[in-house]
């Protein structure tokens, strides 16, 4: 019985390597050449010029870091969508604004 559950145990843990190398092969170009932004330090200027789920990204990205800051685990698409409607609006009205800054009025 040992030797069956050990067996067993052994070839799920060869199966999952296998299925994993093959995703781990397929590595984000972000993570190849290890890229690193300070979102503290960015400006609505960068998120700006951002297109396409670079921006999505980086919107998602600071709404998850204001949850955190504010304790707030709750994901409410309602909440997002009208603060992300704010937060271009502000954007555009001061592109040197710092993002974090605006993130956090935006979202009070």
């Amino acid at each position: 019985m040992k030797t069956t559950k050990i067996l067993f145990a052994a070839t799920m843990a060869f199966s999952f390597l296998l299925s994993n190398s093959a995703v781990a092969a397929e590595t984000p170009d972000a993570v190849q050449s290890g890229l690193k932004v300070k979102l503290n330090e960015m400006t609505c200027a960068e998120m700006l010029v951002q297109t396409g789920s670079t921006r999505d990204f980086t919107m998602i990205y600071m709404h998850g870091v204001i949850n955190g800051l504010q304790k707030d685990y709750l994901f409410d698409a309602v909440k997002v969508s009208e603060a992300t409607d704010k937060i271009y609006e502000m954007c555009i009205a001061d592109t040197n604004a710092n993002l974090l800054e605006i993130f956090k009025k935006a979202r009070g």
